[in-house]
């Protein structure tokens, strides 16, 4: 069964890279890749998805307003999140 990832990262060439980076893995991984929070929350709403993986900083909606919309909206799905800006205080939101 393939499983559908969602990349959310502005900067096309760590979107690019992370998205082929996961199909090298295998055909089990169906992988797309949008630049926004926003883009997200329209890819989620038209299609399932098994896994978000977002960046913190993105324009308009923070990674964190994202994990949180989906965590609210769907409590099961799982999601990563990635950062250059790493600090004690983003990963104890993250956990939140």
């Amino acid at each position: 069964m393939t499983q559908k990832i969602l990349i959310v990262d502005d900067e096309p060439k760590v979107g690019v890279s992370l998205k082929e980076s996961l199909e090298a893995l295998g055909q089990d991984y169906a992988v797309s890749h949008v630049s926004s929070a926003e883009a997200a929350l329209a890819a989620l709403a038209a299609d399932p998805i098994d896994l978000v993986v977002t960046d913190l900083r993105l324009p308009g909606l923070s990674g964190l307003d994202l994990l949180t919309r989906v965590r609210r909206d769907q409590p099961q799905l799982p999601t990563i999140l990635i950062t250059a800006y790493g600090s004690d205080e983003v990963a104890a939101a993250s956990r939140r």
